[in-house]
């Protein structure tokens, strides 16, 4: 039983933030989390997602019941896991998106921009550029797969990475 809680609690720390519970984790919860607040019942779900170290991890909007310190330290834990496992996310927070190795913008259901995490955090931040003159020939569009963007490698354990999608902010 000692073995069960120590996993509980380690993977409460992956998840980036220890959960704050009156006893722990042998806290009692009413059905769908009742008593707890939205960053808590957040931090509960982060935690079992992390229980049992999945080679592949997917998770959507991760941060959205968080406060700003707990994002921080649910980014570095998961710089920290990505190096084992491979870690896909759809997020809008910038502090996450700085955590990926690589970015994929969705706009309106689109491929916007993809790319290393640096490159495209740049692009973002320089906001939409101004339309260009007609050309002759229609632009090429973007290829929708990119190997680069899905790490399908990591799977195997031959390299791991943090890949992210989010929407273009306006």
């Amino acid at each position: 039983r000692a073995a069960e809680w120590a996993a509980f609690e380690a993977a409460g720390e992956t998840a980036g933030a220890p959960i704050d519970l009156a006893d722990g984790y042998a806290t009692e919860i009413t059905e769908a989390g009742g008593g707890l607040s939205g960053g808590q019942r957040q931090r509960v779900a982060l935690a079992r997602a992390f229980l049992g170290a999945p080679p592949i991890l997917l998770l959507d909007e991760p941060t959205s019941n968080l406060d700003i310190e707990a994002e921080r330290a649910l980014a570095q834990s998961l710089r920290t896991y990505s190096t084992s496992a491979t870690v896909l996310m759809v997020t809008h927070s910038r502090t996450l998106l700085a955590a990926a190795d690589t970015i994929l913008v969705i706009d309106k259901g689109k491929m916007a921009m993809a790319g290393p995490a640096q490159q495209v955090l740049a692009r973002l931040q320089a906001g939409p550029k101004p339309p260009e003159a007609p050309q002759q020939a229609p632009p090429q569009a973007v290829s929708p797969a990119i190997p680069a963007v899905v790490d399908v490698a990591a799977a195997d354990g031959a390299k791991a990475g943090t890949t992210a999608a989010g929407a273009d902010e306006e």
